[in-house]
């Protein structure tokens, strides 16, 4: 059952990952930048190879719920690679290979009722459709999207024993409630919110629950910080009395795991970045409000994140990304210095910026179009105060 499980959830976890970062780093006030894309996409003929190889295995092998399942392991990796493309018609793509692969596990799983890999994989599978449906913003995407987040749950739920300490059932409902309980969120309808706390509270308990049994697994980590933040996430949202009291203290549980985790194992690079997303969303969060004191208040955070980020850069001094990002948490900074009103502060953090967007282009990187913006902006600025 390993082995299957292992290959099963495996897309299901890049493609949280990719999730987590990207809503980390691709909110409004964050610019984005633009993915590379190769000359000649082998790894998707690849894909598609393996998903035309399954189906023409299917045609012989009706009754087979291996059959099924491999069609559906291949469908689930499509659909990951595809989305990881950040392109429409990628994601349009993946969308069909998600549904394909609900489709091919749900017959595998008629075909043995009874088999506890074989609620994992349509599990996974229900997961991965959800949030590619999510994703399309419309009002009848987003209910399918429930109804699958839902099936997922139940599914994980009827895989995992009581008693049982397996990670694979655990991970796959965690997953699930964590889905679910954010395409609730995204309906914004009042009687979902004690579902979706409900949901996202159980997914939390579970990441501590999946931590406890690999202590030394940073997958396992990532995982308890994503789903930290999104329950800070949901209380962020809801915004009803009291509620704004709550997110920077899950925000600040994510911090401190990751720092309690570097003075463990300090060359993980995910913890590293994770760490400075976790410190940059408390610090968001605290401007947003905007409270008395709330500015004053996330300062330091936005401070402490930018140490972070130059450390990760120190370590990996070519990397495109964590230039990137040490641009971001100079903004971050002025922007906050900014509203203070400590315009001379603002604006050496604002040349720091334009300074780490200049390396960026220099490493051949290329900007999204927020990027892009700021970059030229700053160019105006600073040639114009060198005039």
């Amino acid at each position: 059952m390993i082995p299957v499980v292992a290959y099963v959830l495996a897309p299901l976890l890049l493609a949280a990952g990719t999730y987590w970062w990207a809503a980390l780093e691709q909110s409004k006030n964050i610019p984005t930048f633009a993915p590379i894309t190769l000359p000649a996409d082998r790894e998707r003929e690849r894909h598609e190879a393996d998903v035309a190889m399954a189906e023409s295995t299917l045609r012989n092998n009706r009754e087979s719920a291996m059959a099924f399942q491999v069609l559906a392991r291949a469908s689930l990796a499509l659909g990951t690679y595809l989305d990881s493309r950040f392109k429409p018609e990628s994601r349009e793509a993946a969308l069909k290979a998600f549904l394909r692969s609900v489709e091919a596990s749900g017959r595998a799983l008629k075909l043995e009722p009874n088999k506890a890999s074989a609620k994992i994989l349509h599990s996974a599978c229900l997961t991965r459709a959800s949030s590619q449906l999510a994703h399309e913003g419309r009002d009848e995407e987003r209910e399918q999207a429930i109804d699958f987040a839902r099936k997922a749950v139940q599914f994980a739920e009827l895989a995992l024993a009581p008693w049982s300490d397996e990670d694979e059932p655990l991970t796959a409902l965690c997953f699930s409630l964590e889905q679910l309980g954010s395409v609730l969120i995204q309906r914004r309808a009042a009687a979902d919110f004690n579902e979706a706390q409900n949901a996202l509270q159980r997914s939390v308990s579970l990441a501590e629950r999946l931590l406890a049994l690999k202590p030394a697994s940073d997958d396992a980590l990532l995982n308890l910080l994503r789903v930290l933040q999104s329950l800070g996430d949901y209380f962020a949202q809801r915004a009803l009395t009291g509620d704004q009291n709550f997110p920077p203290e899950y925000y600040q549980r994510a911090a401190d795991e990751c720092e309690a985790w570097l003075k463990k194992y300090p060359d993980t690079t995910t913890v590293r970045r994770a760490f400075a997303n976790a410190l940059t969303k408390l610090a968001d969060f605290l401007a947003k409000r905007g409270a008395y004191g709330d500015h004053a208040d996330a300062l330091p955070h936005f401070v402490h994140a930018l140490e972070v980020r130059k450390k990760a850069l120190e370590v990996q001094p070519n990397s495109r990304i964590d230039t990137l990002l040490v641009a971001h948490a100079y903004r971050k900074i002025a922007e906050t210095e900014d509203a203070l009103g400590r315009a001379e502060a603002a604006r050496a953090h604002w040349l720091d910026c334009y300074l780490r967007l200049g390396d960026f282009e220099g490493q051949n990187g290329r900007f999204g179009t927020d990027d892009q913006q700021l970059y030229t902006q700053l160019q105006k600025r600073f040639a114009e105060t060198k005039k």
